[in-house]
């Protein structure tokens, strides 16, 4: 199958008609934008999954939203009656999020250019050149003394009506956030959807859920999609480890799991991904 042409092709941006919507990203991206670009479309099996627990009239919070891959899917799961609340602290990639959203003629999302964290404050966050290769949705916000000066909130200073998931990629600081919002986190018990796959910060990420009262599910997938939207064979990322994510429920909700998701139970605060992989 022919990989069909980009909508628009300027620069370091363009623009093709993907899975979920139309989408501008990061033509140097060398793993959201360059999946959209030869497979119309960004780790497709999570957005299968969370399809379970988005609900029209959902609120929904999207922490690391980048270009709002993710974002506009739940926008458009929610529906007219619900709302994402999409937060993406970069420049570059909050303006695609901001552009994604209006592409797709969505008016039920409110995009941040801001972080999530456990308090209020500031944070220098670096401009990343659109003109060089390189993992654009990989920045770690902490640690910077240049770049522009973005406000960090937290879920709870939100003060949210309603929540029903919390989904975070924010390179290693999952946590902070969940513990910025335990109020609205206990008040509503929001299925979670948490990115871990860092060692260093995966004892922490579990253990600050558990204390929530929550259980969970290691959902582990490869970034390449056979059944991918545009039919393209080649796997350009058999080299990478695989996406590892936790999927989070309230245990005294009784919410059933769904079926043939390929998720493995988090045995305790100790357990990462690679072991997990061991016990199928």
């Amino acid at each position: 199958m022919t990989i069909p042409k980009r909508i628009i092709d300027n620069h370091n941006i363009a623009v093709k008609a993907c899975r979920h919507g139309i989408f501008a990203y990061l033509v140097n991206d060398l793993f959201i934008g360059k999946s959209l670009d030869l497979y119309g479309e960004w780790t497709e099996p999570e957005l299968t999954l969370l399809q379970n627990f988005i609900f029209p009239k959902s609120v929904v919070i999207d922490a690391g939203a980048f270009i709002g891959t993710h974002t506009v899917t739940f926008a458009k799961m929610a529906g007219y009656h619900g709302f994402v609340y999409a937060f993406e602290p970069q420049r570059i990639a909050y303006n695609l999020l901001c552009g994604n959203v209006s592409l797709n003629n969505l008016l039920n999302v409110k995009c941040f250019n801001a972080g999530l964290s456990d308090l209020p404050g500031k944070v220098h966050v670096p401009l990343l050149a659109p003109s060089s290769k390189q993992n654009f949705g990989g920045l770690n916000l902490m640690g910077f003394s240049e770049g522009d000066m973005v406000q960090i909130t937290t879920v709870d200073n939100l003060n949210l009506k309603a929540c029903n998931l919390i989904k975070a990629d924010v390179e290693g600081m999952e946590a902070n956030i969940l513990k910025g919002g335990e109020k609205t986190i206990r008040k509503f018990k929001p299925v979670l959807y948490l990115e871990n796959n860092r060692r260093e910060t995966s004892e922490k990420t579990i253990k600050t859920v558990f204390d929530l009262g929550y259980k969970c599910y290691w959902h582990i997938l490869n970034y390449f999609n056979p059944d991918n939207f545009f039919g393209h064979k080649k796997n350009i990322f058999k080299n990478y480890p695989p996406e590892a994510n936790m999927l989070c429920l309230p245990t005294d909700l009784g919410i059933n799991l769904p079926n043939n998701q390929g998720l493995i139970e988090v045995s305790g605060p100790d357990d990462y991904w690679e072991e997990a992989l061991k016990r199928i």
